[in-house]
Protein backbone atom coordinates (compact mmCIF):
# COMPACT_ATOMS: atom_id res chain seq x y z
CA UNK A 1 0.00 0.00 0.00
CA UNK A 2 2.79 2.43 0.89
CA UNK A 3 4.67 1.75 -2.33
CA UNK A 4 1.56 2.37 -4.45
CA UNK A 5 0.89 5.61 -2.55
CA UNK A 6 4.47 6.72 -3.16
CA UNK A 7 4.17 6.01 -6.88
CA UNK A 8 0.92 7.97 -7.05
CA UNK A 9 2.45 10.94 -5.24
CA UNK A 10 5.46 10.80 -7.57
CA UNK A 11 3.18 10.78 -10.61
CA UNK A 12 1.23 13.78 -9.28
CA UNK A 13 4.46 15.67 -8.62
CA UNK A 14 5.85 14.94 -12.09
CA UNK A 15 2.64 15.93 -13.86
CA UNK A 16 2.46 19.11 -11.79
CA UNK A 17 6.02 20.03 -12.76
CA UNK A 18 5.33 19.37 -16.44
CA UNK A 19 2.15 21.41 -16.30
CA UNK A 20 3.92 24.31 -14.61
CA UNK A 21 6.56 24.26 -17.33
CA UNK A 22 3.89 24.15 -20.04
CA UNK A 23 1.37 26.71 -18.75
CA UNK A 24 3.11 28.63 -15.96
CA UNK A 25 2.45 28.81 -12.26
CA UNK A 26 -0.40 26.64 -11.02
CA UNK A 27 -2.45 27.85 -8.07
CA UNK A 28 -2.53 25.86 -4.85
CA UNK A 29 -6.23 25.22 -5.47
CA UNK A 30 -5.55 23.72 -8.90
CA UNK A 31 -2.69 21.65 -7.51
CA UNK A 32 -5.09 20.24 -4.90
CA UNK A 33 -7.61 19.36 -7.62
CA UNK A 34 -4.89 17.46 -9.47
CA UNK A 35 -3.92 15.57 -6.29
CA UNK A 36 -7.55 14.45 -5.86
CA UNK A 37 -7.90 13.00 -9.37
CA UNK A 38 -8.49 9.26 -9.62
CA UNK A 39 -5.58 7.38 -11.18
CA UNK A 40 -7.40 6.96 -14.50
CA UNK A 41 -7.89 10.72 -14.87
CA UNK A 42 -4.33 11.37 -13.74
CA UNK A 43 -3.12 9.07 -16.50
CA UNK A 44 -5.32 10.95 -18.99
CA UNK A 45 -3.88 14.26 -17.80
CA UNK A 46 -0.40 12.84 -18.32
CA UNK A 47 -1.34 12.37 -21.98
CA UNK A 48 -3.28 15.60 -22.49
CA UNK A 49 -1.03 18.23 -20.84
CA UNK A 50 0.99 18.93 -23.99
CA UNK A 51 -2.10 20.35 -25.68
CA UNK A 52 -2.50 23.05 -23.03
CA UNK A 53 -1.33 26.56 -23.86
CA UNK A 54 -2.49 28.30 -20.68
CA UNK A 55 -3.71 27.69 -17.16
CA UNK A 56 -7.21 28.25 -18.54
CA UNK A 57 -6.82 25.11 -20.67
CA UNK A 58 -5.88 23.14 -17.57
CA UNK A 59 -8.77 24.62 -15.58
CA UNK A 60 -11.21 23.78 -18.37
CA UNK A 61 -9.86 20.23 -18.56
CA UNK A 62 -10.32 19.78 -14.81
CA UNK A 63 -13.86 21.17 -14.93
CA UNK A 64 -14.78 18.77 -17.72
CA UNK A 65 -13.53 15.84 -15.64
CA UNK A 66 -15.68 16.76 -12.62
Amino acid sequence: MGEARGKLEGKVELISLLLAQQVGTISAETAEEIKKLPIEQLDRLALDWRGFTSVIDLTNWLQQKN
